[in-house]
């Protein structure tokens, strides 16, 4: 599930896009961390 854009047609912007093991992690911590 990425983000609720247009995709790019450009490969360094459609893989920017694209969600990653890293990126969801850093989403679920940062959402933790906030009290």
């Amino acid at each position: 599930a990425g983000e609720d854009v247009p995709m790019p047609y450009a490969q360094n912007l459609e893989n920017a896009m694209i969600p990653t093991v890293e990126s969801i992690k850093d989403a679920i911590r940062k959402a933790y961390n906030k009290e």
